[in-house]
C-alpha cells in the first residue's frame, strides 16, 4: 500500500507521467534494484560461502528481467523484491543470534581425536574425567572454531585451537578446556544478545547435546554468571518448543500454560569461585580471535 502513495507523491510533485516523474521513480527503482544486489550477496554468504555469494551478487547485477523491471515499467515489483530480501537478511541476521557453528560437536571431534585407532572413551567418561580437572582447566584453553564461525563473529576462515598447554597438561585438562571453550564462546555472544534483546537474560535454559551433561550444564552456568536450566529431553527440546506453540496457536492452550508444561529437570546455580574465574577470563576468545586472525591473513597471503 506504501507503493501507490509513493507513486502519487511523485506525480504531484512532478506531473503525472511526466519525463521528470518517470526520471525520479526509475532512480528511485534502481537504486532498491542495486541494494537487492547486496542482500543476495549477504543471503548467499550466510547460507553458502564468499564465493557463491560473489556470483549470486553479479548474477543479480547483470539480470536483464532485473534491469527492465527498474527502468521500463512504472510497477512495484523492483522494490517489493528489495524489501523480500532484506526481510530474508534480517531473518537469517536473527538466526545467527545464538548460534555457533561447533557447539558439543567439539567434543565429538575430541572424542575421536583421543580415539586414534582404538575404541573412543564415552562422552560420560570424557565428562567424568574432565570433572577431576579444576575450573580453568589448569590454564588450559580452547578456541571452538572447528568450522568457521557465525556468531558472535561471522568469520568462515576462524579455526580452533589448544591454548597454554604445558607439560602438566593432562586428557582431563584438554577435554574440560573444550567445553569451558564452547562456553565462553557463548557468554562472549551473550553480550551481544542482550544489548540486541536490552534486557538481562536471566535464567538460561540449555537445549542440545551438551545440554545431557551435568557438568557442562554447571560450567555454562558458572561462566553466563546465571541460573542454568537443564530441560527434559534436552535433544528435542526445539521440537517440544515447536509442538507448544502450536497449541497456542490452535488455542489448545495459552501462554500462561507452558510454564508448568516446560518445569526444568534441574537447575544449577552458579559457583562463586568458578563464576570469578570465568570472569576474569572473559575477553580470552575475543583476544585470542584478534591475535589469530592476523595470522591467518599472513598465512592467506
Amino acid at each position: 500500500p506504501l507503493y501507490p502513495l509513493l507513486l502519487a507523491a511523485i506525480f504531484r510533485i512532478f506531473g503525472v507521467f511526466t519525463p521528470a516523474s518517470a526520471w525520479v521513480l526509475f532512480t528511485i527503482q534502481s537504486a532498491f534494484s542495486a541494494a537487492t544486489a547486496l542482500a543476495t550477496w549477504e543471503i548467499a554468504a550466510r547460507c553458502f560461502s564468499r564465493r557463491v555469494a560473489l556470483w549470486s551478487a553479479w548474477i543479480w547485477a547483470l539480470y536483464p528481467a532485473a534491469m527492465q523491471y527498474a527502468v521500463r515499467w512504472p510497477w512495484e515489483m523492483t522494490i517489493t523484491t528489495a524489501l523480500f530480501t532484506f526481510t530474508l537478511v534480517l531473518a537469517l541476521r536473527m538466526r545467527s543470534i545464538g548460534n555457533q557453528d561447533t557447539g558439543a560437536k567439539a567434543l565429538e571431534w575430541f572424542q575421536g581425536v583421543l580415539a586414534g585407532r582404538g575404541g573412543p572413551m564415552s562422552f560420560d567418561e570424557m565428562t567424568d574425567l574432565a570433572a577431576t580437572s579444576p575450573p580453568g582447566a589448569n590454564g588450559v584453553i580452547f578456541t571452538p572454531w572447528l568450522a568457521g564461525e557465525r556468531s558472535p563473529v561471522d568469520d568462515k576462515n576462524a579455526r580452533a585451537g589448544f591454548t597454554n598447554l604445558s607439560i602438566t597438561s593432562n586428557t582431563a585438562d584438554m577435554i574440560r578446556a573444550v567445553m569451558e571453550g564452547v562456553a565462553a564462546n557463548s557468554a562472549w555472544l551473550f553480550r551481544y544478545v542482550e544489548k540486541f534483546a536490552g534486557t538481562r537474560l536471566a535464567p538460561v535454559r540449555l537445549v542440545g547435546g551438551g545440554a545431557q551433561s551435568a557438568l557442562w550444564c554447571q560450567i555454562f552456568a558458572d561462566t553466563l554468571g546465571c541460573d542454568a536450566h537443564q530441560v527434559r529431553d534436552p535433544m528435542v527440546a526445539q521440537l517440544r518448543g515447536m509442538a507448544l506453540m502450536a497449541s497456542v496457536s490452535l488455542k489448545r492452550r495459552n501462554f500462561d500454560d507452558l510454564k508448568s508444561v516446560a518445569t526444568p529437570v534441574q537447575v544449577f546455580h552458579p559457583m562463586p569461585d568458578a563464576a570469578t574465574l570465568y570472569r576474569s577470563r572473559a575477553g580470552d576468545l575475543e583476544s585470542l580471535y584478534e591475535r589469530d586472525k592476523k595470522w591467518r591473513r599472513r598465512k592467506k597471503k
